[in-house]
């Protein structure tokens, strides 16, 4: 369960302010093989750095600038009654962020570029018996498939994420064995998932998400999974 807080975020267009939740601990309920981590009502963990204005529907990144403070009980009635930022967007939105490229630097755009694979994986992980409003962004008829078109967008988008995504941490090592994977470059996975396995200390708690992550190629499966719960 996520232990949050309430930070009170002041509009740059609108200049209204609005509440935003912030995650200051807890535990996740499982993660993804795209490292979608989500807790367990259905709800992504994690802070979005992207806002949409409740008042105007403006969104922008969310800058230390923009906060003016935290939710507390002897807050001012205005910051108590503030509306939520929605802090759920479906694919169309990150699709449209990718194509005004609404990044300045890498940074920005990988964050980008991550958030609208794993909307797009949303109808995959709904094939696999996961419910919940959360998973209902991408599509309301279950039988729903991507078309040709946002398939190609997909493989667009991720194999520029593999090339900006930095290589230092262990993390990211995962994300460039699972695009190789979504991408059907099956060895290339696999000389991933090996090299790391090979890297990574005795009881690292990613040594058995890269095990399945070479299984998977192996077996020349390329959706999304859950690798822990």
């Amino acid at each position: 369960m996520a232990i949050s807080t309430l930070h009170i975020i002041a509009c740059p267009n609108c200049h209204k302010i609005h509440q935003k939740h912030v995650i200051i601990g807890g535990f996740p309920s499982y993660t993804w093989s795209d490292l979608l981590v989500v807790g367990r009502g259905g709800n992504p963990y994690g802070n979005l750095k992207i806002n949409a204005c409740p008042h105007c529907n403006h969104f922008f990144w969310v800058h230390s600038e923009y906060t003016l403070g935290v939710l507390k009980y002897d807050s001012p009635l205005e910051w108590k009654e503030a509306p939520e930022a929605d802090e759920q967007f479906d694919f169309n939105f990150w699709k449209h962020l990718v194509e005004i490229q609404f990044f300045e630097n890498e940074e920005e755009e990988c964050y980008v570029r991550l958030h609208t694979w794993q909307t797009y994986n949303h109808f995959f992980r709904n094939e696999q018996g996961i419910s919940g409003a959360f998973y209902g962004f991408f599509h309301n008829d279950s039988n729903y498939q991507p078309n040709n078109t946002l398939i190609e967008f997909n493989k667009q988008n991720i194999s520029r994420l593999y090339q900006i995504l930095p290589s230092k941490s262990e993390e990211n090592w995962l994300l460039k064995a699972e695009i190789q994977r979504h991408l059907e470059n099956w060895e290339e996975c696999v000389k991933i998932c090996r090299k790391a396995e090979k890297n990574l200390k005795d009881g690292h708690y990613l040594r058995v998400a890269f095990r399945k992550m070479r299984k998977l190629a192996q077996e020349q499966h390329s959706k999304v999974v859950q690798i822990f719960s």
